[in-house]
């Protein structure tokens, strides 16, 4: 038989295997969650999945121009941005997104967190 112990957050007795009180149990759940990455890439992927479209695009082509640098990159080298990141409230409509060749959206990427435009910044 399992000993009921004191709740980690508040030292009220818990269930018999539990480390919190199902109070406590509820809010660790809810940030857990919300931390989870498939949860929120499934909160985040709102739209009708322009970013999937465009990749297979340029898959079938072969390549494309990179938006910013204006070069011209193999289909391998060319990431899908989103305009407004969906972390902050962009869809993954046709008008957010567009290709990039990597380094260009790494330098976009460390900007956007640099000048603090990810979520919950």
């Amino acid at each position: 038989m399992r000993l009921r112990r004191p709740c980690l957050d508040c030292q009220r007795l818990t269930p018999p295997g539990k480390s919190r009180c199902p109070e406590h149990e509820r809010a660790v759940r809810r940030v857990w969650d919300r931390g989870s990455v498939l949860n929120r890439k499934r909160r985040m992927a709102t739209g009708d999945g322009a970013a999937a479209r465009l990749r297979q695009r340029i898959n079938r082509q072969g390549g494309s121009e990179c938006e910013r640098c204006g070069d011209y990159h193999p289909a391998p080298l060319i990431r899908i941005d989103h305009r407004t990141p969906l972390a902050s409230g962009g869809l993954d409509i046709d008008e957010n997104v567009g290709p990039l060749c990597h380094r260009c959206h790494t330098a976009k990427t460390v900007g956007e967190q640099r000048a603090g435009y990810r979520a919950g910044s």
